[in-house]
């Protein structure tokens, strides 16, 4: 089988062999004000303890509150909120009801101060731990505090065909899991 060469700015990957869990991140202000934003470079980096990796812009308010107050909320939105996820990529300024101002509700979280959005189904609250710096990139590394799923999907057969999580692609293209294949 012939092999192409290809960019090697994800930027411009096509198709990208890394797909990005898509989560709109609530943060929260020095002045208490919350931010919403959707973000995909987000992973796992440890088991014991569990914690998670957030990539960002270190000029996004996503980082600015993070270095201010340490917690965020990481709400996993399923594909019927794509359209809504995209919107939200449309910075605003501080104090403009963001998560209401998307159509979206925003729902008290367990253990952190930014809140939940009621809309999405999986929601996993963090600690800020640790940052790394790349240029104008930073990587934070998060301890998880608590997550919460709703409920049709905790004790369903398949939760993934009920989450149908979405996933960043490549620039304006997203996949979703809509089943998923057991093994044992």
């Amino acid at each position: 089988m012939e092999k192409v060469s290809i960019d090697v700015s994800q930027r411009n990957w096509h198709p990208s062999p890394l797909a990005g869990p898509i989560a709109l991140v609530t943060t929260v202000d020095a002045d208490g004000h919350v931010n919403v934003a959707p973000k995909s470079l987000i992973n796992f980096i440890t088991v014991r303890p569990l914690r998670v990796f957030l990539g960002c812009n270190r000029e996004h308010h996503t980082a600015r509150n993070l270095l201010g107050n340490g917690e965020c909320v990481l709400n996993f939105p399923g594909d019927d909120l794509v359209a809504k996820v995209w919107a939200a990529a449309e910075v605003r300024e501080p104090g403009e009801g963001e998560v209401a101002a998307r159509g979206l509700t925003d729902i008290p979280a367990e253990r952190v101060a930014p809140p939940r959005i009621l809309e999405c189904r999986y929601h996993v609250e963090c600690r800020f731990e640790a940052v790394h710096w790349f240029q104008d990139e930073c990587v934070f590394f998060l301890d998880v505090l608590a997550a919460s799923v709703d409920r049709d999907a905790f004790s369903a057969k398949d939760p993934y065909a009920i989450l149908r999580p979405v996933f960043f692609l490549e620039p304006g293209t997203y996949g979703t899991i809509s089943s998923s294949v057991h093994l044992r």
